[in-house]
């Protein structure tokens, strides 16, 4: 599945009611110690009843990902939804 059909297929569901607050290409500043080290910069966010979920279209996950993967759970306590490409 492409980003864009992910994003529109996500735009229905809002329409419908069963998520909220839809957000493309949301940022997260990823801060150590109170320095900025980085930004994660994800496809999609949106709540799904009480829980926030951020949202990866992913065919191929670099190393570079997969540390700001980590960062946004030690961080923000946020596992990163992957949606396979």
């Amino acid at each position: 599945m492409s980003e864009r059909a992910r994003g529109e297929e996500l735009h229905l569901l809002e329409m419908a009611g069963e998520i909220r607050g839809l957000v493309y290409q949301p940022r997260y500043p990823l801060l150590v110690k109170d320095i900025k080290v980085g930004t994660y910069v994800g496809d999609f966010e949106y709540h799904e009843g009480d829980n926030l979920v951020v949202e990866e279209v992913k065919g191929f996950r670099t190393a570079l990902y997969k540390l700001k993967r980590k960062m946004m759970k030690a961080i923000y306590g946020i596992a990163i939804r992957e949606i396979e490409a």
